[in-house]
């Protein structure tokens, strides 16, 4: 999560998102920007990195609507495939004193689990949940993709936000290594499970990078 109060926006880190190329290319052209913190009676506080919109929204009270809000979506496919990678091959970073328990059960839970099992079984962490308040309202402005990132996060931050990206390179880190998602939902009946139990939130990706 970044702040800018100078520059008046908010950038809403959701996971698995290109989170950590979008931070360092923001943080590179606007030095004004908070990471995990907002300010509250001139005292800087803490959040949490992938607070979600509302968290935001409930942290900062009424001052929350005065900032542009930015968020980056993923395909839902591809966002299943790079988590189940993520806890299968990595080794997660905890924030602050997060118990890292559960962390540690997620990756030993993937690496003895075949993705169709564990993509049926695992709590998928929408795209939609992150953005949306208890109503389903929109709590974000301006929303790109990562499949079209750097073109879509310079857009943004050009011609809503007013930055200057002249010359400004975007960074590609903590990639996963695996193929491509659609290589993962090759069988007809878990590819009807999953979007049965995705519907939601493939209807929110196709709605909002339609736009």
């Amino acid at each position: 999560m970044l702040i800018s109060y100078k520059n008046k926006y908010i950038y809403i880190a959701s996971p698995k998102t290109g989170t950590m190329s979008t931070e360092k290319f923001i943080q590179a052209i606007d030095e004004s920007v908070l990471r995990n913190r907002i300010l509250k009676n001139n005292e800087k506080i803490a959040v949490r990195g992938h607070s979600t919109a509302l968290d935001i929204k409930h942290a900062m009270g009424n001052s929350f609507d005065e900032f542009k809000k930015i968020a980056i979506v993923r395909h839902p496919y591809s966002k299943m495939v790079s988590s189940y990678f993520f806890y299968k091959n990595g080794k997660p970073i905890t924030e602050g004193n997060h118990n890292p328990y559960p962390v540690y059960l997620r990756m030993a839970f993937a690496k003895v689990m075949p993705f169709v099992l564990w993509s049926l079984l695992y709590p998928y962490k929408s795209n939609m949940g992150h953005l949306v308040d208890k109503k389903g309202n929109l709590l974000v402005d301006y929303i790109g993709s990562l499949e079209n990132l750097s073109e879509d996060i310079l857009s943004i931050l050009q011609d809503k936000i007013g930055l200057d990206c002249t010359n400004s390179n975007f960074p590609h880190t903590n990639k996963s290594k695996h193929k491509d998602y659609t290589d993962y939902f090759r069988f007809p009946f878990h590819k009807r499970l999953i979007d049965w139990k995705i519907k939601k939130d493939l209807a929110f990706y196709k709605k909002v990078v339609s736009k």
